[in-house]
């Protein structure tokens, strides 16, 4: 007989996005279920570890982060989601966790 085991949360259950500093270990809890653009900063406020590299186009002008950038998209889908005035969604949404940990190299 096989058995499994699975972990699975709704959208609703993601209420921030966690950034932790690899050099000191301070973590910082950016909350999606706020109504404006979460504003995830380029470094650590802590010891100014850089989190995020910036990239150049010449397109847009200016610096920009992919990263912080895609991170504040998944905070506002993650929002639309769940707001409650949605008449759209007719099931539940859930999302799989990986519950084996892998190994850091």
């Amino acid at each position: 007989m096989t058995s499994e085991t699975r972990t699975v949360i709704e959208a609703g259950d993601i209420t921030s996005v966690e950034i932790e500093c690899p050099e000191c270990r301070l973590t910082i809890a950016y909350p999606v279920t706020v109504k404006e653009v979460i504003k995830i900063g380029q470094t650590c406020p802590h010891c100014s570890h850089i989190f995020f590299d910036s990239t150049r186009n010449n397109v847009h002008p200016g610096i920009h982060f992919p990263a912080i950038d895609s991170l504040q998209d998944i905070a506002a889908q993650l929002r639309a989601l769940t707001r409650t005035d949605r008449t759209d969604i007719h099931a539940l949404i859930r999302f799989h966790v990986a519950t084996e940990s892998k190994a850091k190299g």
